[in-house]
């Protein structure tokens, strides 16, 4: 990416990282992958993921929180 925040929903994470989320631990595993393509930080919404409607991640290189 040539972005310092990538914005992705669960569906374009999955395409990005290339990992299949299902759970909080892949989505910071797909976060991982995606700050390793270049970007500075990666914001995941989990509204695609039934038991996640309403959840964000957000991961930067010195940051990690679960809103």
């Amino acid at each position: 990416p040539i972005a310092d925040l990538v914005t992705t929903n669960i569906y374009e994470a999955n395409l990005l990282s290339g990992l299949q989320i299902r759970s909080k631990e892949d989505i910071e595993n797909s976060a991982r992958k995606i700050i390793g393509l270049g970007a500075k930080a990666v914001l995941i919404k989990g509204g695609g993921l039934k038991d996640m409607k309403g959840f964000i991640f957000f991961l930067s290189f010195h940051i990690i929180n679960c809103l």
